[in-house]
C-alpha cells in the first residue's frame, strides 16, 4: 500500500461500499459522495455494471 493511499484510508472514518446499479448512476453517485466529504469508496463487482 502506498503512503498516499494509507493516509487517505487512515483519515476516513467510513468507507462507502457501492453496488452500482447502472453505469449512468455511477458518476452522479461519486459526485454526491465527494460533495458529502467522502475521500474514497469501494465499488463492488457483483453486478454487470460494476466493472
Amino acid at each position: 500500500m502506498t503512503a498516499g493511499l494509507a493516509s487517505v484510508l487512515a483519515g476516513s472514518r467510513l468507507l462507502p461500499v457501492l453496488t452500482v446499479a447502472s453505469v449512468a448512476s455511477a458518476g452522479p453517485l461519486a459526485d454526491a459522495l465527494a460533495a458529502g466529504g467522502a475521500r474514497c469508496a469501494e465499488v463492488t463487482f457483483r453486478t454487470p455494471d460494476g466493472s
